[in-house]
């Protein structure tokens, strides 16, 4: 019997049922050759209790374009109140095709957007930094008209890039 039982227990091993099950791994994106860089930032409100997301469904879309939409999430918790949240999206869009952008909260969470900016980047140029005070709340949830907030905000602009400007000489050196 236990001859029988160690060769049972030879086979499992060298057929593979002993072994964990293999680890599905996402597809990596291809990288981008020379991807636009867009930094953005957004400020979230701070008065009211309902000011910050615990849920991070915000999105942008680009020209209201469905395949030209964008997940703004970091490592961290963002969209609490009070908070400066940075986000970083590279893509292979031209940067003189953006004419808007829709900033959208899919959850039915508040968050009240005071601010965002964006800074483009693209072959060693940059825009200037373009600033909207937005001063709205964002939700897709049903309570959403007690605060007059909105599913989305959309944003107007016109990007152009620039070669960096050289930063300013100090005269201290000067007499």
């Amino acid at each position: 019997m236990r001859t029988f039982t160690a060769a049972l227990l030879l086979f499992s091993v060298v057929s593979g049922a002993a072994q964990p099950p293999a680890k599905k791994e996402k597809p990596k994106k291809p990288k981008i050759k020379d991807p636009l860089i867009i930094k953005i930032s957004t400020q979230t409100g701070q008065g009211n209790k309902y000011a910050g997301s615990g849920a991070n469904k915000v999105f942008i879309l680009i020209n209201g374009e469905p395949e030209k939409k964008y997940h703004l999430t970091n490592k961290s918790k963002p969209f609490q109140r009070g908070a400066l949240d940075k986000f970083q999206l590279d893509t292979d869009l031209d940067p003189a095709t953006i004419e808007s952008v829709r900033l959208i909260n899919e959850s039915d969470d508040m968050w009240k957007c005071e601010t965002i900016t964006f800074q483009f980047f693209k072959g060693g140029k940059e825009s200037k930094l373009l600033r909207h005070t937005i001063g709205q709340f964002i939700s897709n949830g049903p309570e959403r008209k007690a605060l007059h907030a909105k599913p989305y905000v959309d944003i107007k602009m016109k990007v152009i890039l620039e070669d960096p400007k050289p930063p300013a000489k100090s005269e201290s050196g000067a007499q």
